[in-house]
This record gives C-alpha cells, structure tokens and sequence, in this order.
C-alpha cells in the first residue's frame, strides 16, 4: 500500500480514521492476532504494566484467562493513564456483560488494589473482612488443588472489640480458609451470647461467670438454621475454640484488665451438664440396642452419591459396611479405607488385614468372627464386578465419584447414613426401665460411627477377656488406653462386692465379713494390698494414713481375695528388702521390722488361702472371677482411688 501499511493494518487505519500519521498510527497499533492471543501495545506504559501484573497474578491464582475478553478491555482502557483506584464497571462498560467478562474485570481490579496495598505496606489482615485470595489461604488441610480458596472472612458479625481483635490475631496464626471459618463461626455463636448479657460483654474488665455461663449455655442449644441441633461434637468443638481462644488471650497478653472472676470452671463450663450425661458421653451401645439395629437392617441405606451404582449394590456395600464396623471395632476411617484383599485366612480362622492410619502401622491382623467374613465375601462379589479403571479399585468401599482426593467411602457419609437410618427406627428402646418397668427410649444421638468400637471393647470385656489381650485386640500401646474404651457392668461389680465381702479378713487373718455390699464400699478405700476402714483415712480418700501405709501391722487393714496376688509380690518385695539390708549392716531393728511385716502377710495370705481351699469348687471359683473383675476395677480408672506407695509433700494454700 502507498501508506507503508500491510492490507489488513491499512483497512484498520481507514475504519479508525487516525487524524495522526500512518507511521505514527502503526507504532501503537495491534499486531496480527489470532483467536487465541492479544497484544497491550496500544495501552498507555503505566496501564500496561498494571494490566499485566493483574493478569500475572489472577494465572498464578488458578483462574482463567480468555483472550477474547482481554481484547475487549485492552480496546476500552487504551486511553486511560492508570487503572488502579477504578471501579470493575468502569473498566469495561460491554453491554449484556458475562460471567467471563465481570470475573476478569473484578480479578483486575482486586489484583491492582492488592498489588498496591502490598507496595505501600498495608497488611490485609489488619481489615475487618479478609479476602482469602489475598492470603493465599488454601481450602482445607487435604487441599492439594492450585487454585486459592476464593471466600471471605466478616469478622463485623463479632461486636465485642475484645473478641474480635482476639480471634483477628488468633486466625493471623492459621494457614487454611478452613480454620479461620471454623473458628470465626464458634466466635459469632460466643459473640451473641456475649451480647444477650445485661452489659453485653464489652468490657473486658467486668467479664465474669455470667458471661461463661451464657457462652456455655449458647453451644448447648446451637442448632442449626432449621432448627435441628448440631452434632455434639461440633458443639464441643466450637465450645472449646472459644474458651482456647480466651486461653490465648491470657497468654498473649492481649486481655489485659481481666480478672480471674473470667476463669473457666471445668465442670460448671462444659458441654454437657449432667455428671450422668458426661459419663456417658462416648460410651458403648447396648447390646440390646444393637440387636434392635440388627433387626432393623434393611432399611439401611447409602446416603451418598453413587451415579454408577445400582441402587441395590449400594445398599449392600452400606450394609457391609455396618456389619464390619459393628463386628471389628475398627474406627470408621479403616474401616472405610480397607482394601480390597483385606480378609486371609490362616490355621485358627479368618484374619482382617487393616491398617491403623492413627498410629502409623500397617497391614495388622485381626481375628474376626466367620460370619463377619462371609458379609465381606458376599459384597465383594459384587465388588468385583465393579471397575472403574482407577484408584478406587483398590479398595472394598470406594467412594462414588474419582475426583475424591479420597477414594474410598467418606466416613462423613457412613455417619451420615446411619443417622438417618437410626432415626426412621420407629422404636428403639434402652435397657433401662422407668418406674414402671417399661424400658425408656435409648438417645438416638448416641449411635454413631465411633461408638461401635467402644461397643466391640465393652462386649469383649464383658466375655472376660482380660486386659492385656483387649488391649491388642484394640491394636493400643498402652493398657490405659484400652481401659478407657469400656467400663464394668455396675451389676457385676455390685455381685463381685457382696461376694468377696463375705471373704474379708482382718490383719491376724480372722473373718472380718461386712454387713452389706454397700457397706464395704462406703466404710472402707482400697490400700495398697487390702482395704482400710480407718475413719480419717477413708474420709481423706485414702490419703491420710497415721502409720504410714504398714498395713499389716494395723488393726484397721481388711485385706479379701482380690488381694492375693499382690500380698504374694509385695512379701516377695520384702524378702529382697530384708537380703539388701543385711548386705547394708543395717540395725537389727530394722530387720526385726521387715520379719514381722514378712509373718504378718503370710499369716493374712495363709488364712484366705486355706478358707478358700475349703469352699466348693463352684464357690472358688465364684469368688476367683469376682477377684478378677475388682482387680480389673481397681486397675482401671473406673475403680477406687490407690493408696500412695510412698508420703508426697502436699502444698498448703495461704
């Protein structure tokens, strides 16, 4: 062309109707494009740095960026010196706008003000709302995804000034959008109950226990919008947050002015009121509701999605599921996440292969009943059938879709299908009764996934099985641990009382029996090798003994049955005493001492021995099993407190 210009530039320099020069035109005009490009010549230097870094940092974001749009913005913004300070309508005024076009001129305009906010020292975090993009806050823990959580956090919805500059700082800590919504959300509950008080909780100095009471009070009946409750361990959650929160305070500093009447009482301040809710909370389901369950069987369904599924396999892989949990007290994650090779079989019978994702330790064995494997053989025909090409045919319970970072069912959704299920039981009694003697209604709350384990440890407990062998069972490292999943029948322990009541000696090994079961736990507190009845002692707790813990020697000591194994270790004990002293030229008292108590248990230990060996084998071996289930009591934090071995200094109080 005469102008210097190719033929598609000099029909653009036409259409625009320059008043400059072709030359002067051409320098600042748009190259050649395709489809899939754009070019921010024509923009103004300031503006095209702007617009690149916006576009640099909305990629690296995770969000899209299309070049169609691009070119229409570059066209509208060509004459404008900067775009920072503009609102998103003013950037790109297209008629019939789309979701493209408003996500890029919003993404462009956020990225400048941050960019900007970041230039001049601003924290982000020091605003009321966050933007968790400008944070770079990732969704959840688990979150493996590039794209950065695109929510918000209103911490406006918490009046109190303390508060709110409390849970600022303490979620300035976290690294996920996750906590800071979890913990922003327990906050807001605190806040109105804050704001319910007679002064509305505003001033830190006047904080006190009405203010714990009615924060207290709010997460015991926090439900949800609908009305239903939330599930206790939500309410437990959020409740603790908040009063860790108030921990994080003191710690910090940043309370300053509060007063010690703003402490915590752990017992008043909890979530669960009633000693016998508390002592509840946790345990096993009875037997004889989960036989009610068993009965009830075929109504359990699978609440999840499971596009690919027929119906009928769903309810057959939930069913199985139910029937793992409910026969091998795994937790529900393993459970869930078995494999789908996980029964063998060896000489004794057939083996679970799981793995103990809490611990660590994979591939453990555990022994299940047959008709426990037989459930799992029976889905796993059908399992079989089921590929799917990916990561999920690894597993006995996959999930129902392959974009789970997950692929095996969700124990959300297993808890989630067993309330429902639980709740379409017309009825499901307890067995307990009422006055009279109709059983009450067992809590539906009480059934979830967890709990079966502590049932699989109370049913084996309650088999005999002893301690030791529950606690590997369990797959626990610690026998306190194990102890803590199951408590004694308070039926069997009242048996085993009143027949080893009958068995109580004194210190010369002479009868000693009590009047009454109830008596023998009120007037006596279990000592290192029998019980003791002496009065100040007994009140103390067993804290307080006037002769410091030589029981055999004291005419209080009422040692019975369940105490011969120890009586038997601790005279052994004393005879390695008695060796050590001699080697140490000890005074002859001092021997004299360790022989007298050394006569005195075997006197004690041969009396209850030959009384027994007396008794009918059905009698010994009564009182052999109510020896063993006390011990199990006193071992176990259900059981009596233990006399210290040895006298600790007690700090007084001024």
């Amino acid at each position: 062309m005469g102008d210097g210009l190719c033929r598609y530039h000099h029909g653009l320099y036409r259409r625009e109707g320059q008043d400059t020069s072709a030359p002067e035109w051409a320098a600042t005009a748009h190259p050649h494009l395709t489809a899939g490009q754009f070019s921010m010549l024509p923009l103004q230097p300031l503006v095209r740095a702007e617009l690149l870094y916006a576009l640099q940092r909305r990629d690296a974001s995770g969000g899209r960026i299309v070049p169609k749009m691009i070119r229409w913005l570059i066209r509208d913004v060509k004459d404008l010196e900067h775009l920072v300070g503009l609102r998103p309508d003013q950037l790109c005024p297209v008629k019939g706008s789309t979701k493209d076009v408003d996500s890029h001129r919003r993404d462009i305009i956020h990225w400048l003000q941050v960019g900007h906010e970041e230039m001049t020292g601003i924290d982000p975090t020091r605003r009321l709302v966050w933007d968790f993009r400008t944070l770079d806050l990732r969704g959840s823990t688990r979150s493996t995804h590039r794209r950065t959580h695109g929510g918000r956090a209103d911490f406006t919805v918490i009046s109190q000034a303390w508060l709110r500059d409390l849970a600022m700082e303490k979620c300035r800590t976290f690294t996920t959008s996750t906590k800071v919504l979890e913990l922003l959300t327990a906050v807001e509950v605190a806040s109105r109950a804050l704001e319910a008080t007679a002064d509305g909780g505003h001033h830190v100095r006047d904080l006190g226990p009405q203010h714990l009471d009615a924060i207290t009070q709010a997460f015991r009946n926090w439900a949800h919008p609908d009305g239903q409750p939330r599930s206790t361990t939500r309410r437990y959650v959020g409740l603790e947050a908040v009063f860790g929160l108030v921990d994080f305070g003191r710690r910090s500093r940043m309370l300053k002015g509060v007063t010690d009447a703003f402490l915590r009482d752990p017992e008043a301040h909890r979530l669960q009121l009633d000693p016998k809710a508390r002592d509840e909370v946790g345990k096993a389901i009875p037997e004889a509701v989960i036989t009610q369950l068993d009965q009830n069987l075929a109504q359990l369904a699978c609440n999840a999605k499971y596009p690919d599924m027929p119906e009928d396999h769903q309810r057959l892989m939930i069913r199985t599921l139910y029937v793992v949990l409910r026969d091998t007290g795994r937790r529900p994650r393993e459970v869930c996440a078995l494999r789908t090779n996980c029964v063998e079989v060896d000489s004794d019978g057939p083996v679970l292969i799981w793995d103990n994702t809490k611990a660590g330790r994979n591939r453990r064995q555990l022994p299940i009943p047959s008709e426990t494997a037989e459930s799992i053989a029976a889905w796993r025909a059908v399992r079989d059938t089921l590929v799917t090409g990916d990561p999920r045919d690894g597993y006995l319970f996959p999930s129902g879709t392959p974009d789970r970072v997950e692929p095996y069912f969700r124990p959300a959704a297993l808890a989630r299908s067993l309330k429902i299920w639980v709740d379409g039981i017309p009825d499901l009694l307890s067995d307990a009764a009422d006055a009279s003697g109709d059983r009450i209604p067992f809590d539906r709350l009480k059934v979830y996934p967890y709990a079966f384990r502590h049932s699989y440890a109370q049913r084996h407990a309650d088999a005999g099985v002893p301690v030791d062998v529950l606690c590997e069972l369990m797959d626990h490292q610690s026998i306190s641990t194990t102890q803590g999943y199951y408590r004694v029948n308070q039926k069997r322990k009242r048996e085993a009382i009143r027949t080893l009541s009958m068995h109580v000696t004194d210190r010369h090994g002479h009868r000693a029996p009590t009047a009454s079961s109830t008596a023998y736990e009120m007037r006596s507190v279990a000592a290192p090798f029998g019980n003791c009845i002496e009065p100040s002692n007994v009140k103390a707790g067993g804290g307080s003994c006037p002769i410091r813990f030589q029981c055999s020697g004291c005419g209080f000591y009422r040692p019975d049955p369940s105490y011969l194994p120890v009586i038997e270790d601790h005279i052994r004990s004393l005879k390695a005493d008695r060796e050590t002293a001699i080697a140490m030229d000890v005074d002859t008292y001092v021997l004299r001492n360790l022989d007298d108590q050394i006569n005195s248990y075997r006197n004690v230990l041969s009396a209850m021995k030959d009384r027994l060996d007396a008794l009918p084998d059905e009698e010994q071996q009564e009182v052999e099993q109510a020896a063993i289930l006390l011990r199990r009591l006193r071992a176990g934090s259900g059981g009596p407190t233990q006399l210290p071995l040895t006298v600790k200094t007690r700090a007084h109080n001024p």
